[in-house]
């Protein structure tokens, strides 16, 4: 497992529409801010319009604003102020085009280490939405992506964006494992408590085939039991190892085996812990179990109401 620096999120960019819903995203990344003492960048991307500036680049905190989404800016501007005052070192920019790519496009060009978003926002005629911006910006970009879901409860814990847990789904590959250091740093840094999951999918749909049809062989029936068993102890084994590593760094891992099918059993998993944050990467793939893009993360994401770090391998 390679080491990791003390501070992986140096510089962190917080895209926002001026919708609440949107702004759910910056407990989260302040209390990352404080923690690795990283600079954060409110970022608004507005509309193009017939006319007035368009693809004319970056407009910054003191320059004057000719901006037909004058308002939005200027909430930002108010959020940027207000984080100042709780010690943040903030800046804001309003930029003009396509909100996905811009925001792509000005994290890779300004080298910031993670990208902090809502899943959803709505602001007149932008609408951030999972399936939508956030969706865009996950599958086009190479950057860590933190991606909060806003719900309805709003607790202290949660307005604080304190993570107690940590998720990281593994499937046995080296690239899964790229997450690892990570993982580890937030879990110092942060005081928090890490599980690491393996979730073993059925050999074949023998189970429901059982079920419907009473004539197959017992003794196949019975190898197919021994086949899943096997399974799990191997995937007990490939955890356990793991854990044993990353004790002599000093943490202590929680490991589960689950079986069935990987995104249902990480949502359960998450649901039942108490502020986790799931740290997973976009692609790893052994055997029959694939993470990917447009599968297993993808489907978290749609189906789970806790916030998701999400790394590309490589990185």
């Amino acid at each position: 497992m390679p080491s990791v620096g003390s501070k992986p999120f140096k510089k962190i960019l917080v895209p926002l529409d001026g919708s609440p819903t949107a702004e759910a995203v910056i407990p989260y990344a302040s209390k990352l801010a404080r923690d690795f003492n990283s600079s954060i960048t409110l970022l608004h991307v507005a509309s193009h319009k017939e006319e007035g500036p368009v693809n004319t680049g970056f407009g910054f905190d003191d320059e004057v604003l000719i901006d037909p989404e004058v308002l939005i800016a200027e909430r930002v501007r108010e959020v940027a102020c207000k984080l100042r005052g709780e010690g943040l070192t903030v800046k804001s920019i309003v930029a003009y085009g396509s909100p996905s790519e811009r925001i792509v496009g000005f994290s890779q060009k300004n080298h910031y280490d993670l990208i902090a978003m809502s899943t959803r926002g709505l602001s007149g005629i932008t609408r951030w939405v999972s399936g939508s911006i956030a969706n865009r910006v996950l599958h086009s970009t190479r950057k860590p992506l933190l991606l909060v879901k806003p719900t309805s409860s709003n607790g202290t814990m949660k307005e604080k964006g304190r993570f107690w847990k940590i998720l990281v789904p593994l499937d046995g590959s080296e690239l899964a494992e790229t997450v690892l250091p990570v993982v580890e740093t937030l879990s110092v840094h942060m005081g928090c408590e890490v599980t690491l999951v393996r979730v073993v999918s059925s050999v074949s749909m023998a189970a429901k085939v059982r079920e419907m049809v009473a004539a197959i062989p017992h003794n196949y029936s019975t190898a197919l039991d021994n086949i899943e068993k096997h399974r799990r102890e191997i995937a007990g084994d490939y955890l356990n190892a793991l854990k044993w590593e990353l004790s002599i760094r000093g943490l202590t891992p929680e490991v589960v085996v689950a079986e069935g099918d990987p995104a249902a059993k990480i949502i359960d998993l998450s649901q039942d812990m108490e502020w986790p944050l799931i740290v997973m990467a976009t692609h790893g793939r052994t055997g029959i179990s694939r993470y990917v893009l447009g599968s297993v993360a993808d489907r978290v994401l749609m189906g789970c109401s806790n916030p998701l770090l999400l790394m590309r391998p490589g990185n």
